[in-house]
């Protein structure tokens, strides 16, 4: 019994001997094919590393994109949407002549919505233009000009960094007063307050009366780069944008 236990130990020995001695010369062949071909060898990894890293980048920028278009419906609530005459991102040109034919969404329907639907929280309405802006010879150029009412603020979630919002007021009386996003503010005032200064707008002038913190870029864009006034003083001064 003793001698047939020591015959079957050294049999798996001599097994565990020849195992390792296979993958010790495939290990030492693998290691000098890949030197004898070492430009080769190295282009593999590099294209295999490069190939992870784009698969790895794509995930993350995906997933970052994900998660920021959610919480930017987050932000304005499922129970916000838009009225809109065009479709925003149609690149079709029968559509676009077809939406032609719609009547403009105006002021007045938002006044209506808001007078006869209860059950509706926030209603507003906005039209925008690109302007110049000056204060104390500093030009700004192609800064968004955003006409609309007080109702803006809590739909857009803006927040007040010093002074106020325009109110509904100001929009019935065709006040010609401002606010600043936080680009805005930063280039012309820097971290001061702006509140009480007057500012040109298209040629027209305009007192500020408060400025809101940053809120951040989509897709590239900055929403920071633009100056709110009430609708009816925007079409008082720049007209009406068909929407």
């Amino acid at each position: 019994g003793y001698t047939l236990l020591r015959s079957i130990m050294l049999t798996r020995r001599q097994r565990i001997a020849v195992s390792y001695t296979k993958f010790r010369e495939a290990v030492t062949m693998a290691f000098g094919a890949m030197w004898a071909n070492r430009t080769r060898s190295v282009l593999t990894v590099l294209g295999i590393f490069i190939g992870v890293t784009t698969v790895v980048g794509l995930i993350s920028l995906i997933a970052g994109l994900t998660n920021y278009v959610a919480s930017v419906f987050a932000q304005a609530g499922t129970d916000t949407f838009m009225v809109m005459r065009f479709n925003p991102v149609t690149s079709d040109y029968a559509a676009w002549v077809e939406a032609r034919k719609r009547p403009a969404v105006t002021y007045e329907d938002a006044v209506a919505i808001a007078s006869s639907c209860p059950s509706v929280d926030y209603t507003t309405y906005r039209e925008v233009t690109i302007r110049d802006v000056t204060y104390r010879g500093k030009t700004l150029e192609g800064v968004a000009v955003i006409g609309t009412t007080e109702e803006f603020q809590q739909m857009e979630g803006l927040k007040i960094r010093t002074g106020r919002f325009i109110t509904n007021e100001e929009v019935t009386r065709s006040r010609a007063v401002c606010g600043l996003a936080a680009e805005v503010r930063e280039q012309l005032f820097g971290n001061g307050s702006p509140v009480g200064e007057r500012v040109k707008v298209g040629g027209y002038s305009f007192t500020v009366v408060g400025d809101a913190y940053p809120l951040g870029s989509v897709f590239g864009q900055s929403r920071d780069n633009s100056i709110i006034v009430p609708v009816t003083t925007f079409k008082k001064y720049f007209g009406t944008r068909s929407l």
